[in-house]
């Protein structure tokens, strides 16, 4: 044999004339001797005259479905299906049972506590107080609150990140209001008891579609109080709230002029009557604007000038603060004496040469007090000095009629 044409042999061309001459022949003196010998010569003529042989192509691989391998495993260990198929194998169960399905993932919209006002002054004041630049060192002024702003930067500002959590595939229901605080409560007083009571606006699917613009701001128009200058600065902790003003008569033949009402002893600062109104928010502007809201209209701020009115408005104070002590004598002689230790002057006190306080002299011109329940005595000791010399708290009461233009 020349070649092997068995398909399941060993191959073709496994004999080759050098194979057929390599070949082990029958015994010399074997009558099949000779035979062999004239078959061995014819063959490898033959062979030599036949093409060469190649050996046949490889068979091509077989290749593997990975996409329908890969369908086949997820659905082999989906949990929808895997969990109740091994659930069922242990518990039954009515047929008409459908309890939702509590692998299904939460919806949730993640909440910033951030006031926004920040990062919009951050790109520019002016966007938050336009001309803010173009206000005079050591003034003070009264504005009014824009809701339509506010809201409308509100409704743009979570329209935007829920596009962002949206492409991102966060699960969310897309109903969230990530950002509902624009203004800093951090200073409201009485401080909100409650995450909602921080919240400027309601959630934005909570809007009714019969609402306008400017309707959803909690306490609407506000008047804020804008100081620029030094007075925080170096009284960085004094009081500032409104006081409902009153009518009062100075004087004979003098017209009615209006004061701060005071609060009577033991009314909560928190109730609606109390005449005293504190701060909503509070915020600051590089390098030294402080603005502070107050829970009243503009037009109730400025009230009716009509003395006969029912609406006198509301004062703006400003108190030092009355845990902090300040010790010294008046500079300028008083011109209404009060019969107590705050009727002293400079112009009361003996001084030494060098310009010190002689403690050994008595007061000039300057008698026993009859307003003087703690019995100070001038030079007693330290103690009587120190409180004779306290000075009482300065407040001063601007009406919000001076700060704001009156409505039209």
């Amino acid at each position: 044999m020349t070649f092997d044409s068995a398909v399941d042999g060993p191959g073709l061309c496994t004999r080759t004339p050098d194979a057929l001459l390599d070949a082990e022949p029958p015994p010399k003196d074997s009558p099949r001797y000779r035979a062999w010998l004239d078959f061995r010569s014819v063959a490898v003529r033959q062979q030599s005259t036949m093409p060469a042989c190649h050996p046949p192509p490889p068979r091509p691989p077989t290749r593997l479905p990975t996409g329908d391998i890969a369908v086949s495993v997820l659905n082999a260990l989906d949990p929808e299906l895997t969990v109740p198929k091994r659930v069922a194998g242990r518990v039954s169960a009515p047929s008409d049972w459908h309890p939702a399905d509590p692998l299904d993932p939460l919806l949730v919209a993640p909440s910033f506590p951030t006031p926004m006002y920040r990062a919009l002054a951050d790109l520019s004041q002016d966007l938050l107080l336009p001309g803010v630049g173009d206000i005079p060192a050591n003034c003070v002024a009264g504005l009014a609150i824009n809701p339509r702003f506010v809201e409308a930067f509100l409704v743009g500002l979570n329209h935007h990140v829920g596009r962002l959590l949206l492409a991102r595939h966060f699960p969310t229901d897309q109903r969230g209001t990530c950002f509902r605080q624009f203004w800093d409560p951090a200073g409201r007083v009485p401080a909100p008891a409650t995450a909602a009571e921080r919240h400027d606006i309601p959630a934005l699917h909570e809007w009714t579609a019969a609402s306008d613009l400017g309707e959803h701001l909690r306490g609407g128009r506000h008047f804020v109080l804008l100081l620029r200058g030094d007075l925080l600065r170096r009284y960085p902790d004094a009081v500032i709230y409104l006081a409902q003003g009153e009518w009062y008569e100075p004087g004979t033949g003098l017209p009615s002029r209006r004061r701060p009402k005071s609060a009577p002893p033991g009314l909560s600062p928190g109730a609606p009557e109390h005449p005293e109104k504190y701060p909503l928010f509070r915020g600051s502007l590089a390098p030294d604007v402080t603005f502070i809201a107050f829970p009243v209209t503009p037009e109730a701020a400025i009230g009716d000038p009509d003395p006969a009115g029912s609406r006198p408005g509301f004062f703006v104070v400003i108190q030092q603060q009355l845990t902090e002590l300040r010790f010294g004598i008046d500079t300028a002689e008083p011109t209404a004496l009060t019969g107590s230790w705050r009727d002293l002057w400079w112009g009361n006190v003996p001084l030494t040469p060098s310009g010190h306080i002689d403690l050994d002299q008595p007061l000039q011109g300057f008698g026993d007090r009859t307003d003087n329940p703690l019995g100070l005595r001038w030079g007693a000791t330290s103690a009587h000095q120190a409180a004779i010399t306290t000075q009482a708290p300065f407040r001063a009461a601007i009406h919000a009629s001076d700060l704001l233009e009156p409505p039209p």
